[in-house]
């Protein structure tokens, strides 16, 4: 075969444009498989934290007042006026939360 197929099944170009995508793994690949799992992951992420300050939250006795969906993202709002903020690799403390609130999302 070929250079360039031997690229493709290599995996070192995009299977269906030829373009390059980085040093292969032995198999075919293309950039938008590798872009949906990326956004997967992200997702999963995203869901995993948004769980655990839910979880955490209604753990210790702190009212949710409010949940909702935000770009890239969820925000929870407390009785005590807090706004949680969490995205995909951070949490975002904003309004007014007590200590215990600090305490609890720093870990």
């Amino acid at each position: 075969m070929g250079e360039h197929a031997d690229d493709i099944i290599n995996g070192d170009v995009d299977e269906f444009t030829g373009e390059w995508i980085g040093n292969g793994k032995g198999f075919p690949r293309s950039y938008k498989e590798m872009t949906d799992q990326k956004n997967k992951n992200k997702e999963q992420m995203l869901i995993a934290n948004t769980e655990r300050v839910r979880n955490i939250l209604t753990k210790v006795g702190i009212e949710i007042v409010k949940e909702a969906p935000i770009q890239y993202g969820y925000t929870f709002k407390t009785k005590s006026k807090a706004v949680i903020c969490v995205y995909t690799s951070k949490i975002v403390l904003q309004g007014q939360p007590d200590e215990q609130i600090k305490k609890l999302l720093k870990k």
